[in-house]
């Protein structure tokens, strides 16, 4: 609950709202993490790494919620939606629609798509009401950073690289296939222009 912070001539104090909204502190402190046995066969074993992740995941965001609520909003956002980091990022106070819905602006040559969350509902309805863009001051490496510290990352079968920030990415659409959600189906979810590109994710 956000609570309205008003001047002495009742109209609302937006800096001081604006504080309210974003006033967890941005500091990240490296936390002891329990990581999951690492597999013993060399074999590349997609389902193992993606329910690691999700172990991981689910074990960490009441720890991240603590460490800075705002953050935590764009991070959850990630893990239901798919979403890319800075598509969250990118969202302003005119993409929040009635409803709780949200407008995703597809970046990358994807399409827009719209988002509804029941959870963080009020939050965006009050950025809504008070011209207040949700993220301001936020950034794709600070957001790293924290997951990094957190232990989230995946490595996928065909990069040498851990993804980090798209690691909820390939989680969403390799738990989508999991359950054989069409391809085409899960293209227009995640707003990816090319079925090729929705098709080597999640391996």
């Amino acid at each position: 609950m956000y609570e309205i912070p008003v001047n002495k001539k009742g109209t609302i104090n937006t800096k001081k709202l604006f504080a309210q909204l974003h006033s967890s502190a941005k500091s990240v402190s490296v936390v002891s993490v329990p990581t999951p046995s690492t597999q013993t066969n060399k074999k590349y074993n997609a389902d193992t790494q993606y329910s690691m992740l999700q172990d991981i995941i689910n074990l960490q965001l009441d720890k991240i919620k603590l460490q800075d609520n705002i953050a935590y909003v764009i991070i959850k956002l990630m893990y239901d939606n798919g979403l890319r980091v800075s598509e969250v990022l990118n969202i302003s106070y005119y993409d929040i629609l009635p409803n709780g819905n949200i407008l995703i602006k597809g970046l990358k040559k994807s399409n827009n798509r719209i988002i509804f969350s029941t959870e963080f509902k009020e939050f965006f309805n009050n950025c809504k009401k008070h011209f207040i863009t949700p993220f301001n001051g936020y950034d794709r490496f600070y957001i790293y950073r924290i997951l990094k510290s957190f232990n989230i990352s995946i490595k996928t079968k065909n990069s040498s690289k851990n993804s980090v920030t798209h690691s909820f990415r390939h989680l969403y659409i390799h738990n989508l296939k999991s359950v054989d959600i069409d391809l085409k189906t899960i293209q227009q979810q995640v707003g990816h222009k090319s079925i090729k590109n929705t098709a080597n994710y999640g391996k």
